[in-house]
């Protein structure tokens, strides 16, 4: 799976924030109405604050849900049971309360730990690896498991799990699988269950139609002169249409489905087509209506703006030609004309804005959401908050610590691609 660097769209986001800050007269700065509100953002989340002194950004590689009136964190945690010639590592998925600080996994594969014990069994004399040693270049037994997370809808999340398994003189088995998850109860759901047997049955027969569709675009679009057009090419007939390998998407303010093919490469590894977003027919479901549908933007019909209403104000996210941005300004909704304040730039996709004052949050949810923003510098090295005065104090850059935790970037579901 193809990913951004999360260090990368973290400087580059607060950086063009900084910019855009910097260069708005103060006249517009005095003026500016307060508003507060998370923004999922490229691969991260974004407090913005912005009040008649200042405009406010913190950033952090941290994926949050919000669903039933809380703030849930989603995060990937390695689990490496590796030894010199064998590897094992795989990758678990927890949600974090983020008041109460529970965690509860909602994914893990049971099949490489498994394996690791049965090894560490076989093998008794040798020694598991260290965090700082490094294994055999070329391990005669590797058995991995990785996921990345697609996308947040309300309760539920969207996710891939690839598995590769080498074992010397035993399992081999590689898979690719998009999944759902519901984060209340960390059970795997059906598109029955998401949007009923009617919907459901309408959805695979048009997921069936687009997967034969996009099968004969590659064979008209490869070039059998190159290299991957003839992998391409010789993959296709591999391919299979599964309907539980499917993930939740967005067309407009209304759910959508994106069902996910996987085929095989020459040396038998999974390779996958996403396939275009269908929307789900008929009225959306209640969890929908409920959790979802508020923080997602409104859309012009050229892509040329999303808008958010927030109280008495907008949040409008306009992209910037040729640029992997969109520029975050504030409108004014009441009276005849319409001003304007920007915010600053922010990386794409910008996908959903949760309101912190319209309603306002209390105070321990707010003290909850600080201390997840301030736990978020750990996760890595990179800038955590800016800032920008008008009297002319300067931003502050706090550094982060290195911790044995991941966070996996979230990525937006692709057009159609084959992907390994």
């Amino acid at each position: 799976m193809l990913r951004t660097s999360a260090r990368a769209l973290l400087v580059a986001g607060l950086a063009c924030a900084l910019a855009a800050c910097r260069g708005r007269p103060r006249t517009a700065d005095a003026a500016r109405p307060s508003a507060e509100f998370l923004l999922s953002a490229g691969d991260s989340t974004y407090w913005v604050t912005s009040g008649p002194a200042r405009v406010r950004v913190r950033s952090s590689a941290m994926f949050l849900a919000r669903f039933g009136g809380r703030l849930y964190e989603v995060y990937a945690a390695d689990d490496d049971r590796s030894y010199y010639d064998a590897i094992f590592t795989s990758q678990r998925i927890f949600r974090r309360d983020l008041i109460d600080d529970d965690s509860i996994p909602v994914f893990s594969d049971p099949l490489v730990p498994s394996l690791a014990r049965r090894y560490a069994t076989s093998h008794p004399h040798e020694i598991p690896l260290g965090p700082e040693d490094e294994g055999a270049d070329q391990p005669r037994t590797s058995a991995t498991t990785e996921v990345s997370l697609v996308d947040l809808h309300g309760p539920f999340l969207t996710y891939d799990a690839r598995a590769d398994i080498d074992v010397d003189g035993g399992t081999t088995r590689h898979t690719a699988r998009r999944t759902v998850v519901d984060l209340r109860t960390a059970r795997t759901v059906s598109i029955a269950q998401l949007f009923g047997p009617a919907a459901a049955e309408s959805l695979v027969v048009e997921g069936r139609r687009r997967l034969a569709s996009a099968l004969d675009s590659v064979r008209t679009l490869a070039d059998a002169d190159d290299d991957a057009g003839v992998r391409a090419i010789h993959a296709l007939p591999t391919f299979r249409f599964q309907a539980d390998n499917f993930g939740l998407a967005v067309d407009g303010q209304r759910p959508a489905v994106t069902f996910v093919a996987v085929g095989r490469d020459d040396d038998g590894h999974a390779v996958t087509l996403a396939l275009p977003p269908i929307t789900v027919p008929g009225p959306a479901p209640e969890w929908w209506n409920a959790d979802v549908r508020d923080v997602l933007p409104i859309v012009t019909a050229d892509s040329s703006e999303s808008r958010w209403r927030l109280g008495p104000l907008d949040v409008l996210a306009r992209p910037v030609r040729g640029q992997d941005v969109a520029a975050l300004v504030l409108r004014e909704t009441a009276g005849a004309r319409h001003r304007e304040w920007p915010v600053g730039r922010f990386p794409t996709p910008v996908r959903q804005l949760y309101a912190l004052d319209h309603p306002a949050i209390d105070l321990v949810a707010r003290r909850a959401l600080t201390r997840a923003f301030n736990e978020s510098a750990l996760y890595g090295d990179q800038v955590q908050s800016a800032a920008y005065h008008p009297q002319g104090r300067s931003a502050g850059w706090p550094q982060g610590r290195r911790v044995v935790r991941s966070v996996h970037a979230l990525s937006p579901s692709c057009p159609p691609a084959l992907r390994r």
